[in-house]
């Protein structure tokens, strides 16, 4: 008669065994489904230079956003045509050289403005989060407000940007609170 924790040892060891026979034929089946070989895509045109993030005013045009992680480097947002026409070229000329903006989201608002939220990055081979930023652009490209939160150098970051169809513009980010790091909601 062999010892009780062997038992239960062996015991355990065969339902394993059993749970991993169970999990390796289901998986034998997912392997046999049929997959697509190869998807079929229909590009109307490409243009470069590309972006990070992409939003669509409803109209038919669209903005990318795109980083320069330089010293002192900028978010570029460029509009393009429903063909693909480049149409205009817009940043902030942020001059700080130990910083750089990093872009994460666009939007466009109901009256063609773009909003673009990012993260200004301190750094080059090890950057960090400095601050988190949002700018608002018009239809035609002119700046018309940028916002800097919490301070120069707080640590926050920005994730995503929406316009509702009041205009109202909401950033998700991340910011300092009164017990470090947490997920924050802004309206504006």
């Amino acid at each position: 008669m062999s010892h009780p924790s062997l038992r239960s040892t062996a015991a355990s060891s065969r339902i394993r065994h059993r749970k991993a026979g169970f999990f390796a034929k289901r998986l034998c089946w997912l392997l046999l489904l049929p997959l697509p070989a190869s998807a079929q895509v229909s590009v109307d045109w490409a243009r470069g230079p590309g972006g990070v993030t992409v939003a669509g005013d409803g109209l038919g045009n669209f903005y990318t956003a795109r980083n320069d992680s330089n010293p002192a480097g900028d978010i570029l947002i460029i509009k393009h045509d429903p063909e693909g026409v480049e149409r205009w070229r817009a940043s902030f000329d942020q001059t700080d050289m130990a910083k750089w903006e990093q872009a994460m989201s666009i939007a466009c608002d109901p009256s063609g403005n773009v909003v673009v939220c990012g993260t200004l990055k301190s750094g080059q081979s090890n950057p960090v989060n400095a601050a988190s930023i949002l700018m608002k652009f018009g239809p035609a490209g002119n700046l018309l407000w940028r916002v800097v939160y919490d301070g120069n150098f707080d640590g926050s970051s920005t994730r995503r940007c929406l316009v509702d169809g009041d205009g109202v513009i909401y950033v998700l980010g991340l910011g300092m609170g009164p017990k470090g790091l947490v997920t924050r909601v802004k309206a504006l």
